[in-house]
């Protein structure tokens, strides 16, 4: 997930990964890796589930004036060993014990669930409309209507999807999910490579990774992709990109940027380029005795050690 300042135009980096680590039930496990500039707007909560991992993000980074509390998500197969029937009544607990009047909600994550094109929303039959229409509780009316919103945001109510697979019990578990808490599935109608798409995002045969998010959220989204499939960040899962406006301010950018610069770092010159390789060639080192020194298997500072080791026997500075 990245966020992008719109006011420098500079590239603010939140990078999550869901990782494969080891957590109570076995299976799956999250990971969020984000860049140090970004570590005062953030907030992690602890929380009891093995599903979900909460952060929000502050309102002072985004391009809105609420934070946002985004829930890093993986659900094991239904059919496993460790799936659990009440995993969406878990997280939705969860959510609604953290939230509050101040924040957006956003999920994104591995849902196991397929929903190929059915409705995340419920519109309310015009015979209650009569009903409501004298009724004085704006806030329900509020929350019945709250889908109205994706169409003042020139976003598209249906969905599209490249799975034609049956839709399993997470998927209607999920779709119930929306509906109760009018969050929205953002696959196929946000801008980029997946708009009016819907792409696979599992083996090439499954839509089963979803960016939620509620209606207020729609219009702070720059873009969605979904990425091409690495196998270095998963076995069979595609990752997803999501650009976010951010709204930081120059003088907190520059505060960032002179903590960051603490760490020393040597900028690669390119006019040297010649130089280095030339060095390379000239030196005592072969390229098999490079290659088996950055083979070697190491830990911890020993990585450093053999950085070096390689660099002294090049001689090149």
């Amino acid at each position: 997930m990245h966020i992008t300042s719109t006011l420098n135009q500079s590239e603010l980096c939140f990078d999550l990964q869901i990782a494969r680590t080891a957590f109570d039930r076995k299976s799956g496990g999250l990971t969020i890796v984000y860049k140090e500039n970004l570590k005062s707007y953030l907030k992690f909560h602890k929380t009891k589930s093995d599903f979900v991992q909460w952060v929000s993000i502050s309102n002072e980074l985004l391009l809105d004036d609420k934070e946002l509390l985004l829930g890093c998500v993986y659900i094991p197969p239904e059919n496993s060993k460790y799936a659990s029937k009440e995993v969406f009544t878990e997280i939705e607990d969860e959510l609604l014990h953290l939230q509050d009047n101040r924040c957006n909600i956003a999920l994104l994550g591995d849902f196991n669930a397929k929903t190929r094109t059915l409705d995340d929303f419920v519109v309310p039959d015009d015979s209650l409309f009569e009903v409501l229409n004298n009724f004085d509780d704006n806030e329900l009316l509020v929350y019945l209507y709250d889908y109205q919103k994706l169409l003042l945001h020139n976003i598209s109510l249906p969905r599209f999807s490249e799975d034609t697979s049956s839709v399993n019990n997470y998927g209607y578990k999920l779709l119930d999910f929306c509906k109760k808490l009018n969050i929205y599935i953002g696959n196929s109608r946000l801008n980029g490579n997946d708009k009016s798409v819907g792409k696979k995002t599992c083996k090439d045969v499954s839509l089963v990774d979803y960016f939620l998010l509620s209606s207020n959220v729609f219009p702070t989204v720059k873009s969605f992709d979904v990425l091409d499939f690495n196998p270095l960040y998963s076995d069979v899962h595609c990752g997803l990109s999501v650009y976010l406006h951010s709204n930081v301010k120059k003088n907190t950018t520059k505060q960032n940027v002179g903590h960051c610069s603490k760490s020393n770092y040597i900028k690669w010159n390119a006019a040297k380029q010649d130089e280095f390789v030339e060095a390379i060639f000239s030196s005592q080192l072969s390229f098999g005795e490079l290659d088996t020194i950055f083979n070697d298997e190491c830990e911890g500072n020993q990585v450093k050690h053999i950085i070096d080791k390689a660099v002294s026997k090049i001689g090149f500075e």
